[in-house]
Protein backbone atom coordinates (compact mmCIF):
# COMPACT_ATOMS: atom_id res chain seq x y z
CA UNK A 1 0.00 0.00 0.00
CA UNK A 2 1.81 3.23 -1.03
CA UNK A 3 1.68 5.98 1.70
CA UNK A 4 -0.04 9.51 1.15
CA UNK A 5 2.97 12.04 0.75
CA UNK A 6 2.07 14.32 3.59
CA UNK A 7 2.90 10.94 5.93
CA UNK A 8 5.61 10.91 4.38
CA UNK A 9 7.01 13.93 4.01
CA UNK A 10 6.45 13.64 8.21
CA UNK A 11 8.43 10.99 8.26
CA UNK A 12 11.33 12.62 6.24
CA UNK A 13 12.99 13.85 9.43
CA UNK A 14 13.17 10.57 10.75
CA UNK A 15 14.47 8.63 7.91
CA UNK A 16 17.07 11.40 7.50
CA UNK A 17 18.12 11.16 11.37
CA UNK A 18 17.98 7.28 10.87
CA UNK A 19 16.00 6.88 13.64
CA UNK A 20 12.89 4.85 12.16
CA UNK A 21 12.32 1.61 12.15
CA UNK A 22 13.61 -0.64 9.14
CA UNK A 23 9.66 -1.29 7.58
CA UNK A 24 9.14 2.61 8.01
CA UNK A 25 12.70 3.31 6.46
CA UNK A 26 12.01 0.52 3.27
CA UNK A 27 8.23 2.44 3.38
CA UNK A 28 9.78 6.17 2.58
CA UNK A 29 12.40 4.83 0.20
CA UNK A 30 9.53 3.27 -1.99
CA UNK A 31 7.94 6.16 -1.82
CA UNK A 32 10.84 8.31 -2.74
CA UNK A 33 11.63 6.05 -5.87
CA UNK A 34 8.14 7.08 -6.84
CA UNK A 35 7.43 10.49 -6.27
CA UNK A 36 9.45 13.87 -7.33
CA UNK A 37 7.44 16.19 -5.17
CA UNK A 38 8.95 14.45 -2.38
CA UNK A 39 12.17 13.63 -3.41
CA UNK A 40 12.91 17.72 -3.83
CA UNK A 41 10.79 18.07 -0.48
CA UNK A 42 13.81 15.92 0.49
CA UNK A 43 16.59 17.75 -1.07
CA UNK A 44 15.47 21.08 -0.18
CA UNK A 45 15.61 20.21 3.85
CA UNK A 46 19.12 18.49 3.64
CA UNK A 47 20.07 21.78 1.93
CA UNK A 48 18.32 23.38 4.55
CA UNK A 49 19.69 21.68 7.12
CA UNK A 50 23.38 22.34 5.63
CA UNK A 51 23.42 25.79 5.77
CA UNK A 52 22.45 25.64 9.43
CA UNK A 53 25.06 23.31 10.41
CA UNK A 54 27.56 24.96 8.40
CA UNK A 55 29.41 28.31 10.39
CA UNK A 56 29.33 31.43 8.74
CA UNK A 57 33.12 32.70 7.80
CA UNK A 58 34.24 35.42 9.89
CA UNK A 59 34.51 38.75 8.32
CA UNK A 60 38.47 39.75 7.91
CA UNK A 61 38.38 42.68 10.25
CA UNK A 62 36.72 40.23 13.21
CA UNK A 63 39.32 37.76 12.00
CA UNK A 64 42.36 40.41 12.66
CA UNK A 65 40.81 41.17 16.05
CA UNK A 66 40.54 37.80 17.08
CA UNK A 67 44.96 37.64 16.32
CA UNK A 68 45.38 41.35 17.84
CA UNK A 69 43.54 39.74 21.48
CA UNK A 70 45.47 36.48 20.94
CA UNK A 71 48.45 38.72 20.96
CA UNK A 72 47.96 40.70 23.86
CA UNK A 73 46.72 37.60 25.91
CA UNK A 74 50.05 36.39 25.12
CA UNK A 75 52.04 39.79 26.05
CA UNK A 76 50.04 39.80 29.20
CA UNK A 77 50.60 36.11 30.22
CA UNK A 78 54.66 36.78 29.63
CA UNK A 79 54.65 39.37 31.57
CA UNK A 80 53.03 38.01 34.52
CA UNK A 81 55.37 34.93 34.11
CA UNK A 82 58.42 37.80 34.27
CA UNK A 83 57.18 39.27 37.09
CA UNK A 84 56.38 35.74 39.13
CA UNK A 85 60.35 34.56 38.39
CA UNK A 86 61.96 37.96 39.39
CA UNK A 87 59.51 38.08 42.41
CA UNK A 88 60.50 34.59 43.08
CA UNK A 89 64.51 35.39 42.50
CA UNK A 90 64.42 38.59 44.70
CA UNK A 91 63.10 36.60 47.08
CA UNK A 92 65.39 33.49 46.82
CA UNK A 93 68.65 35.99 46.56
CA UNK A 94 67.41 37.56 49.75
CA UNK A 95 66.69 34.81 51.89
CA UNK A 96 70.55 33.19 51.08
CA UNK A 97 72.02 36.59 51.07
CA UNK A 98 70.48 36.42 54.76
CA UNK A 99 71.81 33.18 55.77
CA UNK A 100 75.24 33.61 54.18
CA UNK A 101 76.16 37.07 54.77
CA UNK A 102 78.08 36.59 58.27
CA UNK A 103 77.61 39.34 60.98
CA UNK A 104 80.44 39.86 63.81
CA UNK A 105 79.18 41.66 67.10
CA UNK A 106 81.43 44.62 68.91
CA UNK A 107 82.93 44.44 72.36
CA UNK A 108 80.85 47.40 73.32
CA UNK A 109 77.74 45.04 72.59
CA UNK A 110 78.76 43.65 76.27
CA UNK A 111 77.56 45.25 79.30
CA UNK A 112 79.15 43.67 81.65
CA UNK A 113 81.20 40.08 82.84
CA UNK A 114 81.31 39.55 86.34
CA UNK A 115 81.86 36.36 88.34
CA UNK A 116 78.94 35.34 90.29
CA UNK A 117 77.69 32.51 92.61
CA UNK A 118 74.09 32.39 91.80
CA UNK A 119 71.77 32.37 89.18
CA UNK A 120 68.83 34.58 88.53
CA UNK A 121 66.60 31.75 90.27
CA UNK A 122 68.91 31.41 93.39
CA UNK A 123 70.97 28.27 92.89
CA UNK A 124 74.48 27.83 93.02
CA UNK A 125 76.36 28.33 89.78
CA UNK A 126 80.24 28.63 91.63
CA UNK A 127 82.72 28.82 89.20
CA UNK A 128 80.59 30.81 86.09
CA UNK A 129 80.89 34.11 84.59
CA UNK A 130 77.96 35.95 83.88
CA UNK A 131 77.97 37.97 80.17
CA UNK A 132 74.96 40.32 79.99
CA UNK A 133 75.11 42.05 76.24
CA UNK A 134 72.98 45.43 75.67
CA UNK A 135 68.88 45.45 74.99
CA UNK A 136 69.58 45.98 71.11
CA UNK A 137 72.11 43.07 70.45
CA UNK A 138 69.91 40.24 68.80
CA UNK A 139 69.43 36.89 71.10
CA UNK A 140 72.02 35.18 69.31
CA UNK A 141 74.58 31.77 70.65
CA UNK A 142 77.89 32.73 71.71
CA UNK A 143 81.47 30.67 70.12
CA UNK A 144 83.88 30.38 72.85
CA UNK A 145 86.96 27.51 73.72
CA UNK A 146 89.27 27.21 75.81
CA UNK A 147 93.33 27.29 75.04
CA UNK A 148 96.54 27.32 76.48
CA UNK A 149 99.23 29.79 75.68
CA UNK A 150 102.22 27.23 76.34
CA UNK A 151 102.91 23.95 74.59
CA UNK A 152 104.23 20.73 76.72
CA UNK A 153 103.64 22.84 80.50
CA UNK A 154 101.69 21.13 82.94
CA UNK A 155 101.09 24.48 84.87
CA UNK A 156 100.79 26.66 81.34
CA UNK A 157 98.49 29.55 81.60
CA UNK A 158 94.62 28.46 80.07
CA UNK A 159 92.54 31.33 78.73
CA UNK A 160 88.85 32.08 77.50
CA UNK A 161 88.55 33.07 73.80
CA UNK A 162 85.06 34.05 73.03
CA UNK A 163 83.56 36.00 69.72
CA UNK A 164 79.52 36.66 68.33
CA UNK A 165 78.92 35.57 65.26
CA UNK A 166 75.60 35.11 63.38
CA UNK A 167 73.96 35.95 60.13
CA UNK A 168 71.49 38.47 59.16
CA UNK A 169 68.61 35.81 58.93
CA UNK A 170 69.73 35.06 62.13
CA UNK A 171 69.60 38.38 63.12
CA UNK A 172 66.08 38.84 61.67
CA UNK A 173 64.66 35.68 63.35
CA UNK A 174 65.81 36.86 66.80
CA UNK A 175 64.10 40.54 66.38
CA UNK A 176 61.17 38.75 65.56
CA UNK A 177 61.47 37.04 68.36
CA UNK A 178 61.50 33.81 66.11
CA UNK A 179 64.49 32.07 67.33
CA UNK A 180 62.59 30.85 70.69
CA UNK A 181 65.36 28.26 71.79
CA UNK A 182 68.04 31.59 72.80
CA UNK A 183 65.27 33.93 73.34
CA UNK A 184 63.62 31.50 76.40
CA UNK A 185 66.39 30.88 78.04
CA UNK A 186 69.06 33.79 77.39
CA UNK A 187 66.10 36.62 78.83
CA UNK A 188 67.37 39.43 78.43
CA UNK A 189 70.74 38.84 76.35
CA UNK A 190 71.93 36.82 79.82
CA UNK A 191 74.36 34.13 79.32
CA UNK A 192 76.69 31.75 81.63
CA UNK A 193 80.14 30.54 81.21
CA UNK A 194 81.53 28.05 83.12
CA UNK A 195 84.78 28.16 84.22
CA UNK A 196 85.39 24.21 85.04
CA UNK A 197 88.16 22.18 83.56
CA UNK A 198 85.12 19.23 82.97
CA UNK A 199 83.37 21.48 80.39
CA UNK A 200 86.22 22.33 78.15
CA UNK A 201 88.00 18.75 78.38
CA UNK A 202 87.12 17.14 75.08
CA UNK A 203 87.76 20.20 72.99
CA UNK A 204 91.00 20.90 75.19
CA UNK A 205 92.36 17.52 74.40
CA UNK A 206 94.19 17.87 71.18
CA UNK A 207 96.64 20.15 73.02
CA UNK A 208 97.65 17.38 75.15
CA UNK A 209 97.90 19.58 78.50
CA UNK A 210 95.79 19.39 81.34
CA UNK A 211 95.98 21.48 84.29
CA UNK A 212 96.41 20.23 88.03
CA UNK A 213 93.89 18.59 89.68
CA UNK A 214 93.48 21.06 92.12
CA UNK A 215 92.91 24.02 89.59
CA UNK A 216 90.59 22.60 87.52
CA UNK A 217 87.51 24.29 89.10
CA UNK A 218 89.44 27.78 88.27
CA UNK A 219 91.83 26.88 85.89
CA UNK A 220 91.09 29.96 83.11
CA UNK A 221 92.61 32.82 84.09
CA UNK A 222 91.40 35.27 81.77
CA UNK A 223 88.51 35.55 78.68
CA UNK A 224 89.45 37.10 75.78
CA UNK A 225 87.03 38.05 73.08
CA UNK A 226 87.23 38.47 69.41
CA UNK A 227 85.22 40.86 67.15
CA UNK A 228 86.40 38.70 64.26
CA UNK A 229 85.27 35.82 64.19
CA UNK A 230 87.72 34.21 62.06
CA UNK A 231 90.65 34.99 64.40
CA UNK A 232 88.90 32.67 66.69
CA UNK A 233 88.11 30.15 64.35
CA UNK A 234 91.45 30.72 63.47
CA UNK A 235 93.04 29.63 66.85
CA UNK A 236 93.91 25.76 66.70
CA UNK A 237 96.16 23.46 67.88
CA UNK A 238 98.75 24.27 65.05
CA UNK A 239 99.18 27.80 65.59
CA UNK A 240 102.24 27.92 67.74
CA UNK A 241 102.36 29.40 71.02
CA UNK A 242 104.32 32.44 69.80
CA UNK A 243 101.67 33.34 67.08
CA UNK A 244 98.84 32.52 69.59
CA UNK A 245 99.75 34.76 71.87
CA UNK A 246 100.34 37.61 69.48
CA UNK A 247 97.19 37.34 67.62
CA UNK A 248 95.43 37.75 71.22
CA UNK A 249 97.92 41.19 72.15
CA UNK A 250 97.11 42.44 68.74
CA UNK A 251 93.75 41.74 68.31
CA UNK A 252 91.39 40.69 71.17
CA UNK A 253 90.57 42.39 74.03
CA UNK A 254 90.42 41.11 77.78
CA UNK A 255 86.91 41.51 79.29
CA UNK A 256 87.71 39.62 82.36
CA UNK A 257 90.79 38.64 84.41
CA UNK A 258 90.56 36.19 87.30
CA UNK A 259 93.63 38.06 89.56
CA UNK A 260 91.50 41.72 89.30
CA UNK A 261 88.02 40.21 89.83
CA UNK A 262 87.26 40.74 93.81
CA UNK A 263 84.42 38.85 93.34
CA UNK A 264 86.38 35.55 92.20
CA UNK A 265 89.10 35.70 94.63
CA UNK A 266 86.15 35.77 97.74
CA UNK A 267 84.58 33.33 95.95
CA UNK A 268 87.12 31.05 95.96
CA UNK A 269 88.44 31.50 99.04
CA UNK A 270 85.00 30.73 101.10
CA UNK A 271 85.17 27.34 98.93
CA UNK A 272 88.97 26.21 100.69
CA UNK A 273 87.37 27.55 103.85
CA UNK A 274 84.71 25.36 103.43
Amino acid sequence: MKLPCPLIRDLLPLYHDNVCAPETAAAVEEHLADCAPCQQFYHDMEEKEKLVLTPLPEPPQAASLQKIKRRIRRKYIAVALCVLLLCGGIFTGTMVCLNVIPVDYSVKDLLDVQFTTEGLDGTSIDGSLRLTFTADSPQVGLNYKAMPLDEGQENTEWVLLMSRRSTLGEMLMAKLNLNRSWAEHNKPNLYYLVLDWWFYAANAAPYGIEPPEAERDTFISKVYYFEDYNLLNYLEVEVPPKERKRILEEHAVVIWERDSDPAFSSAAKQKRKA
